[in-house]
């Protein structure tokens, strides 16, 4: 079965260590295909191809071949050229790509080997830090909030733009989907904008019948709250990422792509969501880290399992198949997933619930008729 690479995931080259083996081994094949196609164009090729011949020479089906390359178009280290009267492009190395391969090569009889370009753990975790003082502390979450704010703005004036655009290429799907990532981050921005940007002077009021807070204890809301925000922060980034694509991708019509782009842009805006949840719980004054991870927080000892406790716990794999069907059809039925699927009757329920879910959170819409019955569809 080939495995296919979403477009949530970016991959770079590494040069492998002994330390890495481990890794290695855990490492699907198709990812390693990266490595065949880099050299493939440097080498065998030395001139734009098509997918298909470079499927031949670095011995990869099609389908993978195919998404590969776009993952490295991304990346900006391959990029595409149609000659001239011909419509289906040619792939080539960009300079970057060269640079890349160049640097697999350099010196070394260790192997190369294909990475995951910053999991989502490791994105969500880069570059945090919590200052020592509460006069930092606070000095720093009012920065991060500023700055989440601005981001959301930027975001949905980028998006607006390329919903013009849908809307002159008469891609009207489309634009409907953006304006309802917009409507969303627009919502995301009006509840963010009302989360305290000062906490240590809220956390410093005197409270009638109530004892003083405590230094200690203001410095431990003060650092949760900012660990949060600069999760949060670090999500807005990748969003951003997105949108650029997004609108990368719609200059040049390349509509399958703005497709998953807009997929993606769905699911981590649900998780954007999620996170301002938990920023409003410490907001309002409760603790979601216990005692011990507090400390870690102090000591800027930022692990896995911290993060875990502001994310969802998995994903749900229904909920995938059911947006990835929704995105290729026009509208559906309940009875449709079950055929599609293979589902027995005995997950009606369990769909059905699920389907109410994804429609009260703005993923699906829902429509209702005599004649038809209930409908589910995405506008994209």
């Amino acid at each position: 079965m080939e495995t296919f690479i979403s477009f949530r995931t970016i991959f770079f080259v590494i040069t492998m260590t002994p330390k890495d083996e481990e890794k290695n081994r855990e490492i699907p094949i198709s990812l390693r295909g990266i490595e065949s196609i880099l050299l493939a164009l440097q080498h065998k090729l030395k001139k734009p191809a098509s997918i298909r011949q470079i499927s031949e020479l670095s011995n990869l089906s099609m389908r993978v071949t195919k998404n590969i390359l776009l993952q490295l178009e991304i990346l900006r280290q391959v990029e595409r050229v149609v000659d001239k009267g011909q419509i289906l492009p040619k792939w080539q190395l960009t300079r970057l790509g060269r640079n890349i391969v160049s640097a697999m090569e350099t010196g070394s009889d260790q192997k190369p080997v294909i990475q995951p370009f910053l999991g989502i753990s490791e994105r969500l975790l880069k570059n945090i830090s919590n200052p020592k003082s509460i006069e930092e502390l606070n000095a720093k979450i009012g920065a991060t909030h500023h700055n989440g704010l601005n981001l959301l703005n930027g975001i949905r004036l980028s998006l607006s733009k390329s919903m013009g655009i849908c809307y002159d290429r008469d891609r009207t799907q489309y634009a409907e989907c953006l304006g309802n990532i917009i409507k969303t981050l627009m919502n995301l921005k009006t509840n963010f904008s009302t989360l305290r940007s000062n906490p240590n002077a809220y956390y410093s009021l005197q409270k009638k019948g109530r004892k003083p807070i405590s230094a200690r204890a203001k410095k431990e809301f003060l650092a949760e709250i900012l660990f949060i925000n600069q999760i949060i922060l670090n999500q807005l980034n990748f969003i951003l990422e997105l949108q650029i694509e997004v609108s990368r991708h719609l200059e040049y019509e390349n509509y399958s792509i703005v497709r998953e782009f807009l997929y993606d842009f769905i699911d981590q805006t649900r998780l954007l969501t999620y996170l301002l949840q938990k920023r409003r719980t410490v907001d309002d004054g409760i603790h979601i880290f216990t005692d011990i991870e507090i400390k870690s927080l102090l000591k800027n000892n930022f692990s896995k399992a911290l993060l875990e406790k502001i994310t969802p716990r998995f994903e749900n794999d229904d909920e995938s198949k059911i947006l990835h069907f929704a995105m290729q059809v026009k509208s559906f039925t309940l009875a449709d997933i079950l055929s599609e699927f293979k589902w027995d009757q005995s997950k009606l329920t369990k769909i059905a619930e699920l389907l109410e879910s994804m429609t009260k959170t703005g993923i699906l819409q829902h429509s209702k008729t005599h004649l038809q019955g209930e409908k589910w569809f995405i506008v994209m």
